[in-house]
């Protein structure tokens, strides 16, 4: 959600590896450098 609207719609997956608004690829490139989870 973007200033109260849903910008994305979609499977997770889909969602983080083919974003198709410029706000989600700017949220999706600030988790450079986050651990997957289970990693640690």
């Amino acid at each position: 959600m973007h200033f109260g609207r849903l910008l994305e719609i979609g499977p997770t997956e889909q969602v983080f590896t083919q974003p198709r608004h410029d706000y989600t690829r700017a949220l999706i490139g600030t988790l450079h450098g986050v651990p997957e989870r289970g990693a640690a």
